[in-house]
């Protein structure tokens, strides 16, 4: 929505990946800015990070996801349930963990791919389940084709920003005061979760 509204004469080019291989290529000059919830390790020459805010990582399942078909379901309900997590910064590590402090048994990862597309395709053809930020699901969660089962209040946090190359073009620049603007406005949001799990 920031880039919608910016004035003509930008050539933009959007480039989706894994956040290391994205850092590389802002090391390397093919891209000038990421956005990324994994933050830059350590200082680099030309480079410059802003943090925007915070997106909440929750779990995900299809609608229609057999084991959602049970009244109520459990975290102890999901004991044969398989996991298709992005392939980024030590996932398997702190998802594991996330599941475990949630009361989840310990999941079965089937999948890991850096493709969102891939991921959103897997979990919606019902088979897995998922721990991503509910924005990579936005309409599936509007539309009530897909359902997150944790609130936001008990979800893994972590934090959004942007690195960029320095100094900054002027139409870099626009774009770095467009997304900061966006933050501002409360553009940066999350919902409550379509399904609650019992904890009973």
């Amino acid at each position: 929505k920031a880039l919608a509204e910016l004035d003509g004469g930008f050539y933009i080019r959007i480039r989706e990946g894994v956040s290391a291989e994205l850092f590389q290529g802002l090391v390397n000059g093919t891209l000038d800015l990421v956005l990324s919830n994994v933050p830059l390790e350590g200082d680099v020459t030309g480079l410059a990070t802003e943090r925007l805010g915070i997106v909440f990582t929750t779990v995900i399942a299809a609608a229609d996801h057999p084991v959602l078909r049970r009244r109520g379901p459990k975290p102890a309900d999901f004991t044969q349930t398989n996991w298709a997590f992005l392939n980024y910064a030590n996932v398997s590590g702190w998802a594991k963990g996330f599941l475990l402090s949630n009361g989840f048994p310990e999941p079965a990862i089937e999948v890991e791919t850096n493709s969102t597309h891939m991921l959103r395709t897997l979990v919606l053809r019902r088979r897995y389940l998922t721990i991503v930020p509910p924005a990579l699901f936005r309409d599936e969660l509007a539309e009530g084709t897909a359902k997150t089962l944790i609130a936001p209040s008990e979800s893994f946090q972590r934090p959004i920003g942007m690195t960029y190359r320095t100094p900054a073009s002027p139409k870099l620049g626009m774009i770095l005061d467009a997304l900061r603007k966006h933050v501002d406005d409360g553009e940066v949001q999350q919902t409550e979760p379509a399904l609650r799990l019992s904890r009973r």
